[in-house]
């Protein structure tokens, strides 16, 4: 499986919107966000690619390979060309109030394995994805943070796998090769790829197996009938990151998969416990960010 992770930074933008449109902002944010992400969201869509998670300004979408006509280095090929392209798109893309918005990619390849945890009585589930390209995730996003807009890294353990590539690359840390938005590509010579935006969202039915998946503030609202443009609003809260750090002694005969679902799992309990009270809930889980 090849993965991207897209992230955008639009901190400065949530500010802006929150203390200068007052209280439009929520709207006047959403509509600016929607419209960026969907060109994302469908730019890497049209790329064959599927979206596994959001995680505030991250995207993680990726690539299966099950497809045994397909080599890895076609799909690593697929997934550049496909970054390139919305980098093309997106990069210093004027928001309208001062705030332009630009896309950094990591790419990697190899095995995700996926974690689910739960519980029946809040009927809440999440899914975690693991492996070491989510390690190549987190590790290539603070590269890139320390670099300028525009910009795609590509893990060393993919670009081992391409035996010849066109456009040039730099070397940067951990072995990770930047391809830049600047540098002269020659676009006409990629997959031609439109970038479509859909103007027009409506929010079907929701079987109930993909309902625990999502925030029960969100199902709530669907389920009172607020259509998409109402979904949005701008609440003071208490949000706490807790970063759980899973270690094993590398001599243990325990197997690591298993010990990170016990331990995740032991984790959303007693976080839960503690929330529940409170009329808290666990809003994201992931290994490939923060």
């Amino acid at each position: 499986m090849d993965c991207a992770h897209v992230f955008i930074g639009f901190t400065a933008l949530c500010q802006r919107y929150t203390n200068e449109v007052g209280y439009k902002g929520a709207d006047h944010l959403t509509k600016t966000l929607n419209k960026y992400l969907k060109m994302i969201v469908e730019g890497i869509l049209s790329c064959q690619g599927d979206i596994l998670k959001f995680a505030g300004d991250a995207i993680l979408a990726c690539w299966y390979d099950c497809d045994s006509t397909t080599s890895a280095e076609q799909i690593i090929r697929q997934v550049i060309h496909c970054s390139l392209l919305i980098e093309r798109a997106c990069t210093n893309w004027d928001t309208g109030i001062g705030v332009y918005l630009s896309v950094k990619t990591v790419i990697s390849y190899g095995d995700v394995a996926i974690l689910y945890v739960g519980n029946d009585h809040d009927g809440i589930r999440h899914f975690v994805t693991y492996g070491n390209v989510i390690d190549d995730m987190r590790k290539g996003q603070e590269i890139a943070s320390r670099m300028s807009i525009g910009i795609t890294l590509v893990s060393q353990h993919a670009w081992k796998l391409l035996s010849s590539f066109s456009m040039e690359a730099k070397d940067v840390e951990l072995g990770f090769k930047a391809i830049y938005k600047q540098e002269k590509i020659d676009y006409k010579s990629l997959q031609q790829i439109n970038l479509p935006v859909r103007n027009n969202l409506k929010i079907s039915s929701i079987p109930k197996d993909i309902e625990t998946f999502i925030s029960p503030v969100v199902i709530s609202k669907i389920k009172n009938g607020e259509g998409i443009n109402y979904l949005s609003e701008i609440v003071l809260a208490s949000i706490v990151f807790i970063n759980l750090v899973l270690k094993i002694d590398s001599s243990s005969s325990v197997d690591y998969m298993e010990y990170s679902i016990k331990s995740l799992q032991t984790a959303f309990d007693v976080v839960q416990q503690h929330i529940r009270p409170l009329k808290g809930h666990i809003n994201k889980i992931f290994m490939f960010d923060k």
